[in-house]
């Protein structure tokens, strides 16, 4: 691996999952904006040693998105099974690669142990879920991906419904994931704005 050229993208997946696999703790990327103290969910749904938002849905990939987890997010015990597999499967793909062969190498990795490991399969299963999704505001519900940069939306973006001042009033969503990008100009969104001056 040391005479490979990895992107900074890729690189961050191997460093998060090794770092799990080797001390435990809690990954987050800088994107994130934490809606609701950790002390408040993060216990119950970390229960089974692992948690990673999971169900991605349409917003990432396509009409039917066929992975299971997000990886902006995870919480582990060290050498917990799942980070152990992924970390272990992340090592031997990139044994077998000179590049990534798609973007979102890591969740199909995530998916392949899950078909093939039932024991993976069962604590997966058994994590209390947080669909990652953009949810119907109606529910109070953002979702963590209602802000979701896979599929800008600035109609919903530009919205400051009473729907949506309850969505960040109720906390129900515990984070939102933002971007870097400077092209996606977060600034001229009102709902971004609103969000932001919760903090003023």
């Amino acid at each position: 691996m040391k005479r490979k050229v990895i992107k900074l993208c890729a690189l961050a997946n191997i460093i998060r999952f090794n770092l799990l696999n080797s001390y435990g703790g809690i990954w987050a990327d800088s994107t994130l904006w934490c809606h609701r103290s950790l002390e408040d969910w993060f216990p119950y749904h970390s229960k089974e040693g692992f948690f990673a938002f999971s169900n991605p849905g349409p917003e990432l990939k396509g009409k039917e998105s066929p992975f299971l987890f997000m990886n902006y997010f995870l919480g582990a015990e060290k050498g917990h099974y799942i980070v152990s597999k992924l970390s272990n499967a992340t090592f031997n793909y990139w044994q077998k690669h000179s590049s990534a062969d798609e973007y979102l190498w890591s969740f199909s990795l995530f998916n392949q142990i899950y078909k093939q490991d039932d024991f993976f399969q069962k604590i997966w299963d058994s994590v209390p879920k947080i669909d990652a999704p953009i949810k119907d505001c109606e529910k109070e519900n953002g979702g963590v991906e209602f802000f979701s940069t896979h599929k800008i939306n600035p109609i919903r973006l530009s919205n400051v419904s009473p729907e949506f001042q309850k969505i960040i009033a109720t906390t129900n969503t515990p984070m939102f994931k933002l971007s870097h990008h400077k092209h996606h100009q977060y600034e001229q969104f009102a709902s971004i704005q609103y969000l932001f001056n919760t903090i003023a």
